[in-house]
């Protein structure tokens, strides 16, 4: 499997956008990810951002995260609802496709408590997608709280532009069993969020820091084909660090480390 490395524009340091992909790629960084409304703010002055990021900071912008704040929405059956989180699901693959960011990260759910898997919202997902095969854009659909979603989603839309972003933090709090998700759908997996906690809360940590398994998380990786996709971390610090190139360094070093033994 030949992947790149990657990490989550906001690395857990309150500077400007523009300064932590400068940092990021000093570090070696060669991809990252954003959420959407921090994707907008580097147009101001550039027309095509993933030609930017790569001509400015040699940097690729491997996907943008949708906000999940009505995530829930999709499920409504108040159309008012699930209309208000079609357009900007639509909105976000639209701008992708102008930009060249290949993949939109969506999350399926939200809360403890998500909405019943139902039609219209099947129904609104087919919707999505066939936008995003439009635009020449795929939709990774993360794991969050529950596989239900995701997992139905995936086995009801056939379609190479719908897969999985897999999120290794979340499938150690909620997977059951952790890893079976991404064993069933390794062909399809787009995007990768990678980062590790206590089995208690989601806390971002580096990987080996928590207690999630990455020697069975790397022997799955293996059996991916077709090159893969980036090993991307979205980790945050947990401790005090004065230089943010520290973290950085460190950060880099535990993806090279997985990069190894990914093989």
């Amino acid at each position: 499997m030949k992947t790149d490395l990657g990490i989550f524009s906001h690395f857990g340091f309150n500077l400007p956008l523009e300064e932590r992909l400068s940092l990021i790629s000093e570090s070696g960084f060669a991809h990252v990810f954003t959420y959407f409304d921090d994707a907008e703010t580097l147009t101001q002055d550039n027309n095509h951002i993933n030609a930017y990021l790569g001509r400015t900071f040699n940097l690729s912008l491997d996907s943008i995260h949708s906000s999940y704040d009505d995530a829930n929405f999709v499920w409504s059956n108040e159309e008012k609802d699930r209309q208000k989180i079609l357009k900007y699901y639509k909105d976000c693959l639209d701008f992708c496709s102008k930009h060249g960011i290949p993949n939109l990260v969506i999350h399926p759910i939200k809360t403890d408590t998500p909405p019943p898997f139902s039609q219209v919202g099947l129904g609104l997902f087919l919707d999505v997608t066939s936008h995003a095969e439009a635009r020449g854009v795929r939709v990774a659909l993360e794991n969050t709280r529950t596989n239900e979603h995701v997992d139905t989603l995936l086995g009801k839309i056939d379609s190479k532009s719908l897969g999985l972003c897999y999120d290794t933090s979340h499938d150690n709090l909620y997977g059951d069993p952790p890893l079976s998700l991404l064993n069933k759908w390794l062909d399809r997996l787009l995007v990768l969020h990678l980062s590790d906690n206590l089995g208690e809360k989601d806390d971002h940590m580096l990987p080996g820091k928590g207690s999630f398994d990455w020697g069975a998380f790397t022997q799955v990786l293996r059996k991916v084909k077709n090159g893969g996709c980036p090993l991307m971390l979205e980790a945050f610090p947990e401790r005090d660090y004065n230089d943010p190139r520290v973290f950085l360094q460190e950060a880099f070093d535990k993806l090279s480390e997985l990069r190894k033994m990914v093989g």
